[in-house]
């Protein structure tokens, strides 16, 4: 009879050696968070409150700019458009808020991408350092500081990375390129 693996991970046979730790910095599979994309009318002053009310947040309206309520984050994509993080746990009433959300509104639609992203957390005093070899993104405080969430070019892949804490950041890359995304990675910090 075959072997059945003990653990899949969206990272491949990358996945096994992680977490992976040099010089007091770690990189790490993060935990997978319920995501999803809301769209609706920027200009709608109505939308923007009802979003408040549903989600216990108000909507970011700048680049780089990030919302968090007790149990969801939001990050802007765009001038009518915004990523949603929200626990596992969260799912199935997250998807509720936002289907009576956009339910009143001629111009608004959701759709969960859970499954889309793959998610790291790089953590230490050599954090920035590491990312520093893969973007040209600036990361010095005052052009990514503390909260802010940004598109990037890791390499050749687009990547969405928040900056949680001074030396803590989350990076989301595509799931059909997530061993890659960690090979990178990987290679990066054995080499600060």
């Amino acid at each position: 009879m075959a072997e059945v693996a003990a653990t899949w991970s969206q990272f491949g046979d990358q996945g096994r050696d992680l977490p992976m730790t040099r010089a007091g910095t770690t990189i790490a599979i993060a935990e997978i968070p319920v995501s999803f994309v809301l769209q609706g009318n920027c200009s709608d002053n109505g939308y923007y409150k009802a979003a408040e009310e549903a989600l216990g947040l108000a909507l970011p309206k700048d680049v780089g700019e990030v919302a968090r309520s007790e149990t969801c984050r939001a990050f802007w994509l765009g001038p009518d458009m915004w990523l949603l993080l929200a626990p596992a746990a969260e799912a199935v009433e997250t998807s509720q808020k936002l289907a009576l959300l956009t339910a009143r509104f001629l111009h608004a639609s959701f759709v969960e991408t859970t499954e889309t992203r793959a998610w790291l957390r790089l953590q230490g005093p050599f954090a920035r350092k590491t990312l520093m070899k893969l973007t040209a993104r600036d990361l010095r405080d005052s052009a990514f500081p503390v909260g802010a969430c940004f598109g990037v070019l890791l390499g050749p892949l687009h990547a969405l990375m928040e900056r949680v804490d001074e030396d803590t950041y989350l990076i989301a890359g595509p799931t059909s390129s997530a061993e890659f995304l960690a090979t990178m990675m990987r290679d990066a910090l054995a080499y600060v």
